[in-house]
């Protein structure tokens, strides 16, 4: 593999996981905003879809801290035991969320 093809390969992962991570944003504000939290499986309303976007917003913030210090700064940032605690329960709300959606009732 030549140096333009990971030149290349980066820029568009780069490209995906910035895109990812805006359509995510965009749909925990919505769900603080709103009280709709809307996924690929149906919804979810009033306050605890307002708290899944609390907990989305939060987690994505300390994912976000992690990864400039991890990444950019080559250190371990402070307090980042609390921001991986953030960054787990982001995971584990969305992992529960899809995994309830499967026995959720579907109108088609």
């Amino acid at each position: 593999m030549n140096n333009d093809t990971v030149v290349i390969s980066y820029i568009c992962g780069g490209l995906f996981g910035a895109v990812a991570y805006i359509g995510f944003l965009v749909m925990f504000i919505y769900a603080v905003w709103k009280g709709d939290y809307i996924f690929h499986y149906g919804r979810v309303r009033g306050k605890t879809a307002r708290a899944i976007g609390v907990i989305g917003l939060v987690g994505m913030a300390a994912g976000t801290y992690l990864l400039i210090g991890y990444a950019f700064f080559h250190t371990n940032p402070p307090f980042s035991s609390i921001a991986w605690l953030f960054f787990g329960l982001l995971l584990v709300v969305l992992f529960f969320v899809r995994f309830l959606s499967l026995f959720m009732w579907h109108d088609k």
